[in-house]
């Protein structure tokens, strides 16, 4: 089957289940009435477009941004494995925007704060993966996969370390903490869409402008340098535009994992290692399983709803456990 034909199916199969997720909830509406929507009540309306509309964007779009940050975290480290939640880069994320909100509220300033946490978090997760890269690969060309691991697991302990001591001084946090730890999307307005859809449209673009020197890097970080690529401003432009797409996600979602690992998976089994096609393909993926893990965590236990992030977790887990298996690390 072609690219594009493969592509179309994956387009299809996220059409779907955006209807799915329309449709689907504590309060169940059939698919006709999804498609004439303006034929039924006030109610119906607002339950489609006012809370179940927002939540659909959201994890379209942070399934998206984080399966682009795995496929580039991937390709820089030459891992499988180097996914944003298992390299403690979620965790990073969630502890610079607790931090900033914290800041926030004991400055009392209002009208930007948006905008300042999603700054925090893109402050913490930037320091997280490059912390991770500096432990696990500072005096190799490729990181070990082992070193990656257990280096993402400290990170990741220490940023709840941290966190935990954040909201035992500053209780009122601890909502906004708990959230962020499980991974939720529920209650999220267009508001909370808009302010992850606007610049994730102008972080998509910049993940495809190192898809070309992820390919050159995949040679190894001599061999790219003696084919004439800037591998330090490369490697730099790589975790900066990842460490923002997890930024983004990790402030609309919180932390989900497991997404950017799966999803530039399933992409390289069906589409290889060219990694212009591999984000194409990847994102699509990791769009629809996490709005796939949405419509779960709101229809398994209805009308009680699961966080997504249990279910990315129940999902993962095994996937990550299989990869390891294979006896290479996550290495390719």
């Amino acid at each position: 089957m072609k690219f594009t034909c493969k592509i179309l199916l994956i387009v299809a199969l996220l059409i779907a289940a955006v209807i799915f997720s329309l449709s689907l909830g504590a309060e169940h509406i059939d698919f006709s009435s999804v498609i004439n929507i303006w034929n039924y009540d006030t109610f119906t309306r607002i339950l489609v477009f006012e809370i179940r509309a927002p939540r659909t964007v959201i994890a379209v779009f942070s399934g998206a941004l984080l399966a682009g940050a795995g496929c580039l975290f991937q390709g820089f480290f030459r891992n499988a494995l180097a996914d944003p939640g298992v390299m403690g880069v979620s965790s990073g994320a969630a502890l610079g925007a607790v931090l900033v909100s914290i800041l926030l509220s004991m400055s009392k300033i209002e009208g930007s704060a948006p905008l300042l946490i999603q700054f925090g978090a893109f402050a913490g997760a930037l320091a997280a993966v490059w912390t991770a890269y500096m432990i696990a690969g500072k005096k190799r060309y490729e990181p070990g996969a082992v070193s990656l691991l257990l280096t993402g697991t400290a990170l990741s302990a220490c940023f709840a370390a941290i966190n935990s001591l954040l909201l035992l001084v500053h209780y009122n946090e601890l909502h906004k903490m708990y959230a962020w730890t499980l991974g939720s999307i529920n209650g999220k307005t267009w508001n909370d869409a808009i302010r992850l859809m606007v610049p994730a449209l102008f972080v998509i673009p910049l993940y495809f402008t190192v898809a070309k020197p992820l390919d050159v890097l995949s040679l190894g970080e001599r061999s790219a340098s003696t084919l004439g690529l800037n591998t330090k401003r490369a490697g730099l432009a790589i975790i900066a535009f990842g460490s923002l797409g997890t930024a983004l996600a990790v402030c609309s979602g919180g932390t989900i994992g497991f997404i950017g690992l799966i999803g530039p998976h399933i992409a390289r089994l069906l589409f290889g290692p060219s990694h212009k096609k591999l984000l194409v393909s990847g994102m699509l993926t990791g769009a629809l399983l996490l709005l796939i893990s949405d419509i779960v965590a709101r229809t398994v236990a209805a009308p009680m709803e699961i966080p997504v992030g249990i279910i990315t977790s129940l999902m993962g887990t095994p996937f990550f456990l299989s990869v390891m298996a294979k006896g290479r690390g996550g290495r390719y």
